[in-house]
């Protein structure tokens, strides 16, 4: 009926959303490993933060094929199964995220320790 087709068009409209997404962090890691200028601190971990969004956005587009068939059902059990990575993704966002502020604070408040700190120790670290 008509919330049936009302339901299809804003579940496309998000998946459409998550396409771009998933497109678009992309991008920003590709980017980021063919571009030298680009592999500071900072960089590195809003890349990061693109495969895990990239992860986020893969759960929206799960039930995708149940669009087309009106009587399709997915059980709870391979639903959780199959919504583990972005479940992870979302997790490790948050992680990243938060690393980049510390990151972005690290290099304000001290900005000469931050320019002379090792890098490998800084992302055992972080």
């Amino acid at each position: 009926g008509f919330y049936w087709n009302l339901a299809r068009s804003f579940y496309g409209l998000s998946c459409s959303w998550a396409l771009f997404g998933i497109s678009s962090n992309s991008l920003i890691l590709l980017t980021t490993i063919k571009n030298k200028s680009l592999r500071s601190t900072c960089n590195l971990l809003i890349a990061l933060c693109s495969i895990s969004d990239v992860f986020h956005q893969c759960g929206t587009l799960v039930q995708f094929p149940i669009l087309f068939n009106y009587d399709a059902r997915m059980s709870s059990d391979i639903c959780c199964r199959i919504m583990f990575l972005p479940v992870m993704g979302v997790s490790a966002g948050c992680m990243c995220i938060l690393c980049v502020g510390i990151d972005r604070l690290f290099s304000i408040h001290a900005s000469i320790k931050y320019r002379t700190t090792d890098k490998r120790i800084y992302y055992t670290v972080c």
